[in-house]
């Protein structure tokens, strides 16, 4: 069994539990605090958070992804990174403590000035942790990144509740999201494989110069896709309303940020992995078709499955407030039915040295997003939601071509790589909506919720038997890698 392909294996088997254990349990905790406060509260906080994920890619300058890509000197890398990126945190906090007025009469609602204050605090908190965690990520540790993910969630969430349930309001999630930062600095660093880089004479402007040229690039990429990932926010929040940008942030919440933790732990994964091998194009081809499968059985089947019951699950665990939340959510189902095969491509081009194939692929999407919400925001949030759907549709095909000047003649290969878990999912979907027009009126205690579990019950059956027919070489190569896994451990 190839070492590395082991090691992948078990990186995402380490992470990917950890992951989907966290998706669930935010799910429910974000159920808890839907009932408990208002979706204004979580609309303030959309806004700002508009605001600080742009902001912060220039507190780290690429640098975190440099330390990980780099084949120069481990340590002179961490600690000239290190040094680099703690400025820039400092000066980023303060400048959004200063600008907090301003920034406040540019979202449209100055209730969100002391939210960007305190908040602030955790892009310095992030400074600090960034390079500690590209450290153990280089390092293949995965188990301690689900560790620290695992713990960071439950402080955070915990937290946030606690304070909820004190009637602190919108500051429950403000105080909850600057403990978590502060628990995942503190974690990052307990976990660190090691300290030798911790020493001044390591400081190298050369190095310091080579890292940012690499990072440069990670940030205009990365600045493009905050850009176009919050945007959305912003126009719903400014010109709708908080209350607006409350329903639509669940919606997406529900939605695109299911994918992305799936997308985002399997990319944290492949990076390393795709980096190792990114001169033996073969062996990348393979690595990234199948990672691409792995992805979409996992995300397309999530998608298509809350689309088919979207109309249960809202009103029975958010509450009937949140009912307005339920067109846009259908809408952003289809979101996530792109995202797999066009954001899998960004762990591809960073490893090969392509982090500008990110930035293109950004401009693209940004493109048609900005005018689309425009011409659809008549029509409310599900029109913005029209518009990011279509955006990232016009994102996928141009990531397809890039993904072509890689790897050629990958194109067939990604198509039947998602083409199996795709017709499963539209087949299971359609089977719940059958399920449900056959389901008679309940007229008892905790109906709903019978009715809800009894939906997602059949979607589960029906796709894990469809997986078991369609995907039977991919069932056989996990049932090897498990084999393996378990041997090497005992």
């Amino acid at each position: 069994m190839d070492s590395l392909k082991l090691r992948t294996f078990r990186g995402s088997v380490a992470l990917g539990s950890a992951t989907m254990g966290l998706r669930v349990f935010s799910i429910l905790t974000s159920i808890i605090l839907a009932r408990l406060l208002d979706p204004a509260d979580f609309g303030q906080v959309g806004l700002a958070q508009v605001v600080l994920s742009i902001v912060a890619i220039f507190s780290t300058l690429g640098l975190p992804a440099a330390v990980i890509q780099t084949t120069v000197d481990r340590d002179r890398a961490a600690f000239s990174s290190q040094v680099v990126v703690l400025i820039m945190g400092v000066i980023v906090c303060a400048t959004i403590v200063i600008t907090a007025p301003w920034l406040g009469f540019l979202l449209g609602d100055t209730r969100v000035e002391p939210i960007l204050q305190w908040l602030s605090v955790s892009v310095l908190l992030g400074a600090l942790t960034r390079i500690p965690e590209a450290m153990i990520q280089k390092e293949l540790l995965f188990g301690r990144l689900s560790l620290m993910g695992i713990l960071t969630e439950v402080g955070t969430v915990g937290m946030s509740i606690g304070l909820a349930l004190l009637k602190f309001g919108v500051w429950s999630l403000v105080y909850g999201a600057v403990f978590g930062a502060a628990l995942n600095a503190v974690l990052a660093w307990a976990f660190l494989p090691g300290y030798s880089w911790l020493k001044t004479n390591l400081w190298d402007r050369l190095v310091v110069r080579h890292m940012l040229g690499f990072g440069a690039r990670m940030v205009g990429s990365t600045t493009v896709y905050t850009f176009y990932s919050y945007v959305d926010n912003y126009v719903v929040g400014r010109l709708l309303g908080t209350d607006a940008l409350g329903y639509y942030g669940r919606a997406f919440d529900l939605t695109s940020k299911t994918v992305d933790s799936v997308n985002r732990t399997i990319g944290v994964v492949l990076f390393p992995s795709y980096a190792q091998v990114q001169h033996d194009r073969e062996r990348l081809t393979r690595a990234y078709l199948k990672s691409l499968r792995m992805i979409g059985a996992i995300t397309i089947p999530l998608a298509l499955g809350l689309f088919a019951v979207a109309d249960e699950f809202v009103p029975t665990l958010l509450g009937d407030a949140w009912r307005p939340a339920i067109p846009a959510l259908k809408v952003l189902t289809f979101m996530s039915l792109l995202k797999p095969l066009s954001s899998t491509t960004s762990a591809l081009f960073i490893s090969t040295g392509h982090p500008h194939y990110n930035l293109r692929a950004g401009l693209a999407v940004t493109a048609v997003l900005v005018p689309g919400m425009l011409l659809l925001l008549p029509w409310g949030i599900v029109g913005v939601a029209y518009a990011v759907v279509i955006a990232h549709a016009i994102g996928l095909a141009y990531n397809v071509f890039q993904v072509q000047t890689i790897l050629p003649r990958t194109v067939g290969g990604m198509a039947q790589a998602a083409l199996p878990s795709f017709g499963s999912s539209v087949i299971m979907a359609i089977c719940v909506m059958g399920v449900r027009a056959a389901m008679p009126e309940l007229h008892m205690a905790g109906a709903k919720y019978i009715q809800l579990g009894s939906l997602v019950a059949a979607g589960v059956v029906v796709y894990l038997a469809l997986f078991a027919l369609t995907q039977r070489p991919l069932m056989l190569e996990l049932f090897e890698l498990i084999r393996a896994r378990g041997s090497r451990e005992n």
